[in-house]
């Protein structure tokens, strides 16, 4: 049974003229919650402290490197809006998976005692779902994922042991990863074909 209903046929040109509505129709929404995003960061600088007190100040240097990605592109959003129009998948599905790489390598660093070791794959979740406002589209939607979902689970497997010393807690942080990745990569495709 083939699934040809489920992806339009489009031209070369039609992809392309697609691919620039969809973008220019995406800024405000881009700018938005980028500008959220850089907001409630000041809130998780605080929570860094309390989830990690021996490790924080390196995972506030991480959030600020995955904040720069995210401000970066609204930097370039704001100063060079044709440019950014051109290059949108790029510029905002690259800041999305360098904050994801930011938030592992917290993960990565954190104390196995902190409560941030355990907890941070949340972290992953958050940015993921942000990639909906953030109006990345499905094929660069999915590879992000994949990808961040494969280094967590070497990090969770191989760094943090946690098959061996916490099987539960690594099958309940899989469990949500994937539902959300699930969910985040449908409403994509949904925003994609049908708006």
């Amino acid at each position: 049974m083939e699934a040809d209903w489920l992806i339009p046929k489009l031209s070369k040109s039609e992809l392309k003229e697609f691919g620039i509505y969809y973008n220019e129709r995406s800024i405000f929404l881009f700018r938005l919650t980028s500008t959220v995003i850089l907001m409630a960061s000041i809130a998780y600088f605080y929570l860094d402290y309390l989830s990690a007190p021996n490790s924080y100040r390196l995972l506030w240097k991480l959030r600020v490197l995955g904040n720069i990605g995210i401000g970066l592109a609204l930097f370039i959003s704001i100063i060079k809006k044709k440019f950014f129009i051109a290059h949108f998948q790029l510029i905002v599905s690259t800041a999305n998976f360098l904050y994801n790489i930011a938030i592992l390598l917290m993960i990565l660093y954190s104390k196995p005692h902190e409560m941030s070791y355990m907890n941070y794959y949340i972290g992953l979740l958050v940015i993921f779902m942000v990639a909906i406002p953030l109006r990345i589209r499905l094929v660069p939607l999915l590879i992000n994922t994949l990808i961040i979902t494969v280094a967590y689970i070497y990090i969770a497997v191989f760094k943090q042991n946690l098959i061996e010393k916490n099987i539960d807690i690594f099958i309940n942080n899989m469990f949500f990863l994937i539902t959300i990745i699930m969910a985040v990569n449908i409403a994509a495709y949904v925003l994609e074909i049908f708006i």
